[in-house]
């Protein structure tokens, strides 16, 4: 039975977390406004601000309270750079995308979020594969709960195990590029 309850914690602190990261964005977006904020700059500074606590900050302090350790996540700078490059490249030269900072804090936030502080959770009570999943259920059901149920289950579910698989083998840096870059194309193709 203490097993149990221990995987049901497991379960419920996610999300939690996820809740709160929610509810920390939309904070963010109402004070936008609000505020009457229209300059693109002022709300990518308002974005990071509420994306930093509600989806790192906050986590972090809920890890510490409740006694969880961080796993060690691998994060190369020297790739980290690289991959920042190409991606600005594209995103600027060839979809000339105007949401290339707004894409990369959303990415960032939901990959230390999911990739690091939640998966920290999963991982005292499950074995990796099914932290993924569960990891990946939240992340394309609960956290995209705007969107269509179908889709984000045959869109967002598997492209978050693929986001995990990657931080997991070659670093935290390299789903971040990859989630940044598709939020890029996605934002490029559906405008």
């Amino acid at each position: 039975m203490t097993e149990n309850y221990h995987k049901v914690e497991s379960v419920m602190i996610p999300i939690g977390m996820v809740v709160t990261a929610g509810l920390f964005i939309n904070v963010g977006n109402i004070l936008v406004i609000l505020l009457g904020i229209d300059n693109q700059v002022m709300m990518n500074i308002v974005l990071a601000i509420s994306s930093s606590i509600g989806f790192i900050a906050i986590p972090l302090l809920f890890l510490h309270y409740l006694g969880f350790k961080l796993i060690k996540l691998k994060f190369n700078v020297g790739s980290a750079i690289i991959l920042t490059t190409i991606v600005l490249f594209i995103s600027i030269f060839i979809f000339k995308s105007e949401e290339v900072a707004h894409a990369f804090i959303i990415a960032t936030c939901e990959e230390i979020l999911f990739r690091l502080i939640i998966l920290s959770v999963l991982l005292s009570s499950f074995k990796k594969r099914d932290a993924i999943i569960l990891g990946s259920l939240m992340f394309g059901i609960l956290l995209h709960l705007n969107g269509d149920f179908l889709i984000n289950f045959m869109t967002k579910f598997p492209a978050s195990i693929i986001l995990y698989i990657l931080a997991d083998r070659f670093g935290l840096q390299s789903a971040i590029a990859f989630h940044w870059f598709y939020n890029i194309c996605i934002g490029s193709l559906l405008g």
